[in-house]
């Protein structure tokens, strides 16, 4: 989900980053005690694995690296999951592209997570998210490989299992 959640970063959505994040914050049933430990712990592994992904998308990581410590500190503080995905954010908001091309390339995977979602009920393929996309089905198969990770089934599949995810917590 660190792919995931760098693309929604770095395309400015929002609400999508805030889904992700909540999906990884969630604990079912714990005591709150023990909820919060964990969720603050899941919180920073998360922003450690996005720093991670990053690096490998060719972002400068050095500046939200710092802030790791800060983060840790910020976290010992915070209870709502909502103020934890809110301090992780603006931990990771200090990622720049080292090459302006790695920045342009993950930003254009929202669009893809739109046509991906609105496509899920009648069977999503790659070629029509391609042809949505006005992209070669190769291109975006090489592009999602590279930046992300993984394959396109891959890829729906994780998209699947979050946004069923987010269904069954609203």
């Amino acid at each position: 989900q660190a792919a995931d959640l760098l693309a929604a970063l770095v395309a400015g959505d929002s609400s999508r980053f805030r889904s992700l994040v909540s999906v990884v914050l969630d604990d079912g049933q714990a005591p709150k005690r023990v909820a919060d430990t964990a969720m603050r712990g899941r919180a920073l592994a998360m922003a450690g694995a996005v720093l991670e992904a990053a690096g490998r998308a060719g972002y400068d990581t050095a500046p939200a690296w710092a802030r790791m410590e800060g983060l840790a500190a910020e976290l010992n503080e915070l209870e709502q999951k909502d103020a934890v995905a809110a301090a992780v954010r603006n931990a990771l908001r200090s990622l720049r592209p080292k090459d302006p091309k790695a920045a342009a390339g993950l930003r254009d995977f929202a669009p893809l997570y739109r046509a991906v979602t609105e496509g899920l009920t009648e069977g999503v393929t790659l070629e029509s998210v391609a042809a949505a996309l006005g992209e070669n089905p190769s291109t975006l198969s090489k592009r999602l490989q590279r930046k992300l990770g993984m394959s396109f089934s891959e890829y729906k599949g994780r998209v699947r299992v979050d946004y069923a995810k987010n269904l069954l917590r609203t």
